[in-house]
């Protein structure tokens, strides 16, 4: 009788075992299928809260995820939003001088400083102070120099949906070095273009600066180099206008008294280009290091020779450029007007007479005097 109980409950759980396997099939199907047809339960789904979104200063890896796991970026989100969300930002169209100009679907409160550094910012020859904003068939330029440097936010506004940011060329750049906060390149717009007004943006003076030396300003007339001075003074400085291109440099404390030939690889904001599928200048011969050296439009043959380093038995007297096509020219050191090119190949000969070829050749000399009578002397 106990066995045949024992029989029945086990016939009963896997009976009521097999009821609940059916149920929870029913459960999963009429769930498949409604979310096949659209009458998926939305009740639970939240989009993200506003504090969640990026704001001014926060990375846009916040956005959408951990910021160590994954970093969001704007454009791959699709412009009609993600599947089964509505749109999460504005459609932001960023052209002109920068990095990558494209459309982009960037969250609200998102301003323009924000949409230029998402389009990987402006080019070094995009203007940052004459950024124009297109809303709606107006047109409005803001300068985002001064927001930089002052946190001006009137000059950093809000975008809305389908705004147009179009970073357009620099029209008159300079460049500052020397002690001063924020050295660089600078562009200058309006009326004021005094030297004072560009030491202002770059922050003004640092504690090096030497008060007492001369402004120094590298200045292109009419192909030539010049150098101005101009007195550090508060007179001066606002009374002298810049020029577009101008090159200033501030003296330091820990440089006075030194020469300099003010010599510059580039002007700002500008592209140098030397039409040369080889840029090396090659230097061989009697030299501690022969080789190729990138070449310097103000390096002169010595200069390079002196990088090399000549050795003793050189003859600079001798020393001749190799033209790529194979033509010579020769006793290059005398001729002050030659300018090296790239590609040429600077020999610098050995003497032909030298104290230790002396020393060989007095020692060939006599063992072979010394060689010949002692054969004369047997043979005789």
């Amino acid at each position: 009788m106990v066995r045949k109980g024992n029989k029945m409950r086990k016939v009963f759980s896997g009976f009521f075992f097999v009821l609940v396997l059916f149920y929870s099939a029913g459960l999963w199907a009429q769930g498949f299928a409604g979310q096949a047809l659209g009458k998926r339960d939305l009740s639970a789904f939240q989009l993200p809260a506003q504090s969640q979104l990026p704001s001014l200063g926060t990375k846009p890896s916040n956005f959408l995820g951990d910021q160590n796991k994954a970093v969001f970026n704007p454009s791959q989100i699709p412009l009609g939003g993600m599947s089964g969300i509505p749109d999460l930002g504005y459609q932001i169209h960023v052209l002109g001088n920068v990095v990558l100009p494209g459309t982009y679907r960037l969250p609200p409160s998102t301003r323009i400083a924000e949409a230029i550094g998402f389009a990987g910012g402006a080019t070094k020859t995009g203007s940052k102070r004459t950024v124009e904003l297109r809303r709606k068939q107006q047109i409005k330029r803001y300068d985002l120099i001064k927001f930089e440097l002052e946190g001006d936010l009137s000059n950093n506004p809000f975008l809305l949906d389908n705004d147009i940011i179009l970073v357009p060329f620099a029209e008159k750049n300079v460049e500052i070095f020397g002690p001063v906060k924020h050295p660089g390149v600078f562009e200058m717009v309006g009326k004021d273009r005094s030297l004072s007004n560009l030491i202002e943006m770059s922050g003004g003076f640092t504690a090096g600066v030497d008060l007492l030396e001369s402004i120094k300003i590298i200045r292109y007339i009419e192909s030539k180099k010049e150098v101005l001075s101009v007195m550090n003074s508060a007179s001066e400085l606002s009374r002298f206008e810049l020029e577009n291109g101008d090159i200033i440099i501030i003296p330091h404390v820990l440089g006075r008294g030194r020469d300099y030939d003010y010599n510059v690889s580039s002007l700002p904001a500008d592209n140098v280009f030397y039409p040369s599928y080889n840029n090396n200048v090659y230097v061989v011969g009697a030299v501690a290091l022969p080789g190729s050296f990138a070449f310097n439009s103000h390096y002169s043959v010595q200069d390079f020779m002196n990088m090399s380093g000549p050795q003793k038995e050189a003859n600079k007297h001798a020393v001749y450029i190799l033209k790529p096509d194979g033509t010579r020219i020769r006793r290059i050191l005398s001729n002050k007007k030659y300018n090296v090119s790239p590609g040429d190949t600077i020999v610098v000969p050995e003497r032909a007479f030298r104290s230790d070829n002396f020393i060989k050749w007095y020692s060939t000399i006599t063992s072979s005097i010394i060689s010949g009578f002692t054969i004369y002397q047997l043979t005789k």
